[in-house]
């Protein structure tokens, strides 16, 4: 948590000093090592006004980060919020739809097109 960082400008900078020194490769045991990070940015009071949400939603932030590219950097959007209990509302959903065995398997011929005669089947 940075605090003082109340504009997006500023909590860009301070992420882009982290990024890049996460970028340097440190040795251990005589090898060179790399790692990667990525950093999500919540706000207050735009994103939220307890520790709590901040951080929750700067989590998710970082997580929509990590699915862009490496070493980036993301901003808490409230898209976020309304995407992540989209997917969580649609795992439910799945999986209550696996336990009732409402899932079927079908078989579909591969079929030539020119005679018409059935060559396999597919999964």
């Amino acid at each position: 948590m940075l605090s003082g960082h109340a504009d997006p400008t500023a909590a860009s900078a301070a992420a882009a000093r982290i990024l890049n020194a996460m970028a340097q490769p440190f040795t251990l045991n005589g090898e060179d090592l790399f790692v990667g990070a990525s950093i999500g940015v919540s706000l207050c009071p735009d994103d939220g006004r307890d520790g709590v949400t901040l951080l929750k939603n700067a989590a998710a932030a970082m997580y929509r980060a990590k699915q862009s590219v490496r070493n980036a950097l993301g901003f808490y959007s409230a898209s976020l919020t309304k995407q992540a209990s989209y997917l969580l509302q649609l795992g439910t959903s799945l999986r209550r739809a696996l336990e009732r065995e409402e899932f079927v398997l079908v078989y579909q011929p591969q079929v030539h097109v020119s005679s018409g005669e059935s060559s396999a089947w597919r999964r």
